[in-house]
């Protein structure tokens, strides 16, 4: 494809672009750092020093904390999560999309809250740069269609009649291996 974004969601989030056939990297090699786009104008502290960027909301350690945070306010909540963890300080985003897979829904909310802002931000980018097909890869995506599945629905919902899309939104082939691929090939590139 000539048009293409790449999205890792995992401990953080970032990404690539392919524009017209080629990588594109911006002025300042700054293109692709979607975690840190600015979502809310407060929130939770971003490890870029900014506040409410995407990262905060959907990253697989963001989506651990909201889990922690309601075993403090309502520990009887976890249901499923509580019984996949050590402890609250321990609960994964894992844990959190296979409590979610299996009905819990604490883990639900917690999964369509991250899964909201995500597609908000996925809109956005459809919006701004009109893509071929955005490819997600990272952790996160390898909770499949307990997150793809809430996201293509809230995409949906949150489109407008009057400005329809055609971009694919699909999981990486290459699965947790995409990242080694992109290493391999840029340093294959900086050889040349």
């Amino acid at each position: 494809t000539q048009t293409l974004v790449y999205i890792t969601v995992s401990t953080g989030i970032g990404g690539g672009l392919i524009w017209n056939g080629t990588v594109h990297r911006g002025r300042g090699s700054l293109a692709g750092e979607f975690g840190h786009m600015p979502m809310a104008d407060s929130g939770i502290l971003c490890s870029c020093g900014a506040r409410g960027c995407l990262e905060t909301f959907c990253s697989g350690p963001a989506i651990a904390s909201r889990a922690q945070e309601l075993a403090e306010r309502r520990p009887e909540a976890l249901g499923r999560m509580a019984e996949l963890s050590a402890n609250s300080e321990s609960i994964t985003a894992q844990a959190v999309f296979q409590a979610a897979a299996e009905g819990d829904m604490a883990a639900i909310q917690i999964v369509d809250e991250a899964a909201r802002w995500f597609a908000r931000a996925l809109l956005m980018v459809i919006r701004i740069i009109d893509p071929d097909k955005i490819i997600l890869g990272g952790g996160v995506t390898l909770a499949g269609k307990t997150f793809l599945g809430p996201v293509r629905g809230f995409i949906k919902e949150m489109g407008s009649s009057s400005i329809t899309h055609s971009t694919e939104v699909q999981l990486a082939e290459l699965g947790k291996y995409s990242p080694l691929y992109g290493a391999a090939s840029l340093a294959h590139e900086l050889l040349q």
